[in-house]
């Protein structure tokens, strides 16, 4: 038996713990579902073709990014305008990355010089033969992540 895994164990959290973890990632998740609800409204606000909200309903959020950023090249906003809705969404994209590694891995940890980091690791990093070297997300990183996506999500609701 390979005994790699004995080098990157997960972490359970205990209940003291999870508190702030479990703060953090849930402000995430549910200001990613302002962020849902704003998808649907620019592409209702955007389309000329009343069908497409419904459409767009059941898309993938990625494919929603695609989707609006088509329909606002296709808008009669000017270019300065444009290119600020853009962005709003070019940077929602960046931070759906750190959403979905929070969704879809554990919690592990890096050994460092500075000793041991926990955070939430990448297991599309495992790949190969361990031990395994990991950039975890650290409860900042969501802090930090979670912070800017509420502000982002104000300002999608408020662009339209």
């Amino acid at each position: 038996m390979n005994e790699t895994h004995k080098n990157n164990p997960i972490h359970f959290l205990d209940n003291k713990e999870g508190v702030a973890w479990s703060f953090l990632i849930g402000n995430l998740i549910i200001n990613f579902g302002a962020v849902e609800f704003a998808s649907f409204r620019w592409i209702e606000f955007l389309s000329t073709d009343d069908i497409m909200r419904d459409v767009a309903i059941d898309m993938q959020l990625s494919r929603r990014f695609a989707l609006i950023n088509r329909l606002i090249d296709r808008s009669k906003w000017p270019d300065a305008r444009k290119s600020q809705a853009k962005q709003l969404w070019c940077e929602i994209k960046s931070l759906s990355k750190t959403r979905n590694k929070i969704a879809h891995n554990p919690i592990g940890f890096n050994d460092t010089p500075n000793g041991r980091v926990r955070g939430i690791i990448n297991v599309k990093e495992m790949k190969g033969i361990g031990p395994y070297k990991f950039e975890p997300l650290v409860l900042e990183d969501v802090k930090v992540a979670s912070d800017r996506l509420v502000e982002l999500a104000e300002q999608l609701h408020n662009f339209l």
